[in-house]
């Protein structure tokens, strides 16, 4: 779960960097979707309503992944973490 956990980080970081290069992010509309998701876990999670929460999380996690899919392209992905890239590009 941890080596998931891992690619999936890798890959957000990757779109939020091809973002900031392109000067670009979500429409509002997208963010206020997000937005709405979290409010609605957290107030899942206030309740004690664990089924509630993963069925949120989980319709959540798998629009998000399908919006950085279309998002991103057939960019590859760089798995490595963020620190072994940064010595990667220091030499």
């Amino acid at each position: 779960m941890k080596s998931l956990t891992s690619l999936w980080s890798v890959q957000e970081e990757a779109w939020a960097d091809l973002q900031v290069s392109r000067g670009d992010y979500p429409s509002r509309a997208d963010r206020a979707l997000a937005q709405r998701a979290h409010e609605r876990l957290v107030t899942s999670i206030e309740q004690g309503d664990a089924d509630e929460a993963a069925r949120i999380a989980e319709e959540h996690l798998t629009a998000t992944q399908r919006w950085l899919c279309r998002t991103l392209k057939n960019r590859v992905i760089d798995a490595a973490s963020a620190r072994s890239r940064m010595r990667f590009r220091r030499g």
